[in-house]
């Protein structure tokens, strides 16, 4: 499963149901990647996955999630994503630069134009 704001079908079983979540106001980049994250394991969770290795072109928020570390914008959120990790055999969090994540950078960019535009059905 690739995050930037989607997942790669080609990676995600057939059986499992896509949800969609807005958020009409986040305060940083930093906040709406984790709460990327956040529903993407939410998601993987429904779908019965047992271990998840998420990509993000946030490297803050990757260092965040392989240490204990904290920050005071996102607190409330790491915290959520440690514990639903928990109910995980295996996750994993890697840096990948954006240049190598361009599928998910155009869907994500596509995404926020629809919201920006109110097309979001």
């Amino acid at each position: 499963m690739s995050i930037g704001a989607s997942t790669d079908p080609y990676t995600v079983s057939d059986s499992c149901q896509y949800s969609t979540t807005t958020r009409t106001h986040v305060s940083s980049a930093l906040e709406a990647e984790a709460w990327a994250v956040l529903l993407a394991l939410h998601q993987a969770q429904t779908c019965g996955f047992e271990a998840i290795h998420i990509f993000s072109d946030c490297q803050v928020l990757v260092k965040l999630l392989n240490s204990e570390d904290i920050h005071t914008d996102i607190h409330s959120i790491l915290g959520d994503i440690r514990a639903i990790c928990s109910s995980f055999k295996l996750s994993l969090f890697s840096f990948i630069p954006r240049l190598a994540n361009g599928k998910a950078d155009s869907v994500a960019t596509c995404a926020l134009q629809a919201i920006e535009n109110n097309n979001v059905p």
